[in-house]
């Protein structure tokens, strides 16, 4: 049975098959079209898995250790505001969040590890996707302002307002999602591979998912611990931190 891809023909079945005798790979393909389509079927996964996890990955770490780890070091905030900004931007996309919004949370996360007032602890929900669930709105308040933190927690994070109402709003998330789209019509060549739009659009959340609850549930402690925080080397080289 033909594998039809999004192109509508049968050329990602042919990457499968051996080329007659007497005939080469790039004939039986179509020419140069089918070879299009075999290499864009080699590249896709590596790509796209790049897309979901480096990236991803890049504008959490940037977000949490540029932001949230080095309190009252003016220079290191004021120096990094517009590239912790651009790239949390242009890494996540459809999924960005305000770095200011982030390294306030995720400074109360450090302040009350586990506690009831911990807005993202595995500890306090009972599976990944609800600590998520409060997660979001727990960010959520905090960037409209609905809850308010102590003044202490919010000194010399990177506060660029008027970026994130572009960033933050649902017209550029769309636009993100339009972007993503496009380039699975071009690289896609099977079905199957249009499952992977969906954790693209929302890398960034599956990223904070995996950190945070790994992070917690997962992993060795090299001394005793009032909480649930964990090392995962090697594995948090993947997460980048």
């Amino acid at each position: 049975m033909p594998v039809h891809g999004i192109f509508g023909n049968a050329h990602a079945a042919a990457f499968f098959r051996r080329p007659a005798q007497g005939h080469s790979m790039l004939l039986e393909t179509g020419g140069y079209q089918g070879s299009f389509y075999r290499v864009s079927f080699i590249v896709f996964l590596p790509c796209i898995s790049f897309a979901i996890v480096v990236s991803g990955c890049s504008a959490a770490k940037d977000n949490w250790r540029s932001v949230c780890h080095c309190p009252g070091r003016e220079n290191c905030v004021a120096g990094c505001v517009v590239y912790i900004s651009i790239i949390g931007f242009s890494s996540p996309g459809s999924s960005y969040i305000s770095a200011y919004t982030y390294g306030l949370m995720h400074r109360l996360h450090h302040a009350h590890t586990d506690q009831p007032e911990d807005p993202h602890s595995p500890h306090n929900d009972p599976n990944p996707f609800l600590m998520m669930w409060t997660t979001r709105t727990n960010y959520f308040h905090l960037y409209i302002g609905k809850t308010d933190a102590p003044d202490k927690y919010k000194k010399n994070l990177p506060d660029w307002e008027r970026f994130d109402r572009f960033a933050h709003n649902y017209i550029t998330r769309i636009l993100w999602i339009g972007v993503y789209i496009g380039i699975y019509a071009l690289l896609a060549t099977a079905w199957w591979q249009w499952l992977f739009l969906p954790a693209t659009i929302i890398m960034g959340s599956l990223q904070g998912m995996a950190v945070n609850w790994w992070a917690h549930k997962f992993g060795y402690e090299n001394y005793t611990m009032s909480n649930t925080s964990k090392n995962i080397l090697p594995v948090d080289l993947l997460f980048m931190g």
